[in-house]
């Protein structure tokens, strides 16, 4: 969290092709200073999101805008 109350997320996505399943598998990991820390393993894309999402939500309680949502805010506040 910086100091004036945004987030900001050093992510690392790694996708492998899946061969015999449906879709392909993501790892995803969160920098945290030096260190990275998985916060999902070989999930398929819906997991991963899930896990961004998740880590998003925790670093700031406010709600996260679903796709689709932000456009209605920017044209509500145009008018």
């Amino acid at each position: 969290m910086t100091t004036n109350g945004n987030a900001e997320f050093g992510l690392h996505v790694f996708k492998r092709r899946a061969s015999g399943q449906k879709g392909d598998r993501y790892t995803v990991g969160v920098w945290e200073g030096t260190y990275q820390r998985a916060i999902c393993h070989d999930a398929c894309i819906d997991g991963a999101l899930a896990a961004i999402r998740g880590e998003m939500e925790k670093a700031d309680p406010s709600p996260v805008l679903r796709h689709g949502e932000l456009q209605g805010s920017i044209s509500d506040a145009k008018t």
